[in-house]
């Protein structure tokens, strides 16, 4: 309800991308509780802000997913679920937009991101390929 009445200037999408990263960074120098399992909200947020836009950009949607992988991969390195879904959904958002604009430096960056923060959290070969 609140993100409804927020000024149309307002930039929900780095709001969010902000706070995963904060949450992020914080998870990497604390241990976060166990029932604190702020994913499925946090992933159902980045699928809503992505589907209610009327001509996303594909590096805007690739920000969204680098942020919610490296939240997902710093908080619940066990969940190798979370990592699969994230990565399914920019396969499907990298086809359903026909792959527009992924020859520009910002979106093979981020590509490239989602590809290695795996292996940065994952030291483990066999944890790898796993995903």
């Amino acid at each position: 309800p609140t993100c409804t009445q927020l000024q149309p200037s307002v930039d929900v999408k780095q709001i969010l991308i902000s706070l995963m990263d904060r949450l992020s960074k914080y998870a990497m120098e604390h241990q976060i509780p166990e029932e604190f399992n702020a994913f499925p909200l946090l992933s159902e947020y980045v699928a809503k802000i992505i589907q209610g836009q009327s001509s996303p950009e594909l590096t805007g949607v690739l920000g969204l997913q680098v942020s919610l992988l490296n939240f997902a991969l710093r908080c619940y390195p066990d969940k190798l679920e979370f990592v699969d879904t994230i990565l399914g959904g920019c396969n499907a958002a990298m086809i359903a937009m026909g792959v527009k604009g992924v020859e520009e430096t910002t979106c093979v960056r981020q590509i490239v991101q989602l590809l290695t923060i795996p292996l940065q959290v994952h030291k483990d070969v066999l944890t790898i390929l796993q995903l």
